[in-house]
């Protein structure tokens, strides 16, 4: 398994579709929901945009990932925001009690290349991650070229996919500390991916790019000896950072000529109280999470600002 793409698509009630080649655009839905109405999660915090809704699987680099889980309907009460569709969250690995390095290079046709490394050490109470990945490759594989007439053979060519390349940058730090009844973690996301769009077909686009950022900061507190450990306590406070830009100029990709700019800022704290209610066989759950969304959208071309768009979120 190379993705989490490829992982998703061999899921039972989860279906991929793929908007490209390698590195491209891909959306999961689960028993037939939208693309946008399944929510994502990167251990526990959520990374949906506001704007579109939409998740690009090929944007989870699954090199740090030690398990994906999948909900297909109703999800568990922490997660707050539980799509129509389903819940997919990803788990990054865990801190382990060792020290531990790993690294990977691979390279292949059309210049692909990926090289990744993952250090842990970790003591009696403390640990520490770090993660850094980069990934690559040109995509100018050769296809068929039929210039725009099926029937006609005559003007048939080979050429080569233009404008296909990619280069995503993706890094993670982790570090724990665990008392005697409390356990804290902080952890930092970062992602980039920049990229050329190709068009579709023969009609193949030049410099129309487009460049995304994301950036994720998570507090998270445990303790699970509450109540002579009858009950236990888990809180998240967070911050997802959404960047994108898409530069157009000279309308190969849609209508017109555009130059835009995005930026999402996701603020949140939520907190979930479980009680284990007659032993361990009834658990009695409290889930409360306040959230807030500000959207940003600027048109380089006019050099407009659009208004600034807000959401403000109870559960």
């Amino acid at each position: 398994v190379d993705s989490v793409t490829e992982l998703l698509g061999d899921s039972v009630g989860v279906q991929v579709q793929r908007f490209g080649g390698l590195g491209g655009f891909s959306v999961a839905t689960i028993r037939g929901s939208n693309p946008n109405q399944v929510t994502y999660y990167i251990d526990g915090v959520p990374v949906n945009q506001a704007k579109f809704g939409l998740v690009n699987l090929e944007n989870l680099p699954l090199s740090n990932v030690e398990r994906i889980e999948v909900y297909r309907g109703f999800a568990p009460s922490q997660f707050g925001q539980s799509g129509i569709g389903g819940v997919i969250n990803l788990v990054t690995r865990t801190l382990k009690n060792r020290t531990q390095i790993e690294s990977a290079v691979t390279y292949g046709s059309f210049e692909t290349d990926k090289e990744n490394i993952i250090f842990a050490k970790s003591g009696s109470k403390w640990a520490g991650h770090l993660f850094f990945e980069r990934f690559s490759s040109e995509g100018d594989y050769e296809f068929d070229d039929d210039n725009g007439t099926p029937f006609n053979l005559a003007d048939d060519e080979q050429v080569d996919r233009q404008n296909n390349d990619f280069e995503k940058y993706s890094a993670m730090a982790k570090a724990s500390y665990t008392g005697s009844s409390w356990r804290a973690e902080l952890m930092g996301d970062f992602f980039v991916n920049e990229k050329g769009i190709p068009g579709i077909g023969n009609f193949q686009s030049e410099i129309a790019r487009l460049t995304e950022r994301r950036g994720l900061t998570n507090l998270n507190v445990q303790n699970r000896h509450l109540l002579e450990e009858t009950a236990e306590f888990t809180s998240n406070a967070y911050f997802v950072l959404n960047k994108t830009h898409f530069e157009d100029r000279k309308g190969e990709i849609g209508l017109g000529n555009q130059d835009q700019k995005t930026e999402t800022n996701v603020y949140g704290l939520n907190t979930n109280f479980k009680y284990y209610w007659l032993g361990t066989n009834q658990i009695l759950n409290l889930f409360l999470q306040a959230q807030r969304e500000d959207f940003e959208e600027k048109n380089l071309l006019q050099n407009r600002t659009e208004p600034d768009r807000y959401r403000n979120s109870f559960t």
